[in-house]
């Protein structure tokens, strides 16, 4: 659903939630086995691609 949207404005669709959304899609795209999936594709439509940093970072051991 969130695919066929119009927008790509994560804010748009989900306030201050956009936040959760891409740290929650960085999260199940690092633990996805497969490199292209729907994680990495709400990733790459509504954030061009970038990850959350700080969940980046914590799934790599760092807690900063």
């Amino acid at each position: 659903m969130l695919l066929e949207l119009k927008t790509n404005d994560p804010f748009e669709v989900f306030f201050c939630d956009d936040v959760k959304l891409k740290s929650s899609m960085t999260l199940f795209h690092g633990v996805s086995s497969s490199d292209q999936n729907v994680f990495f594709e709400v990733l790459q439509k509504y954030f061009q691609g970038e990850r959350c940093e700080r969940t980046v970072e914590m799934m790599d051991g760092g807690m900063g």
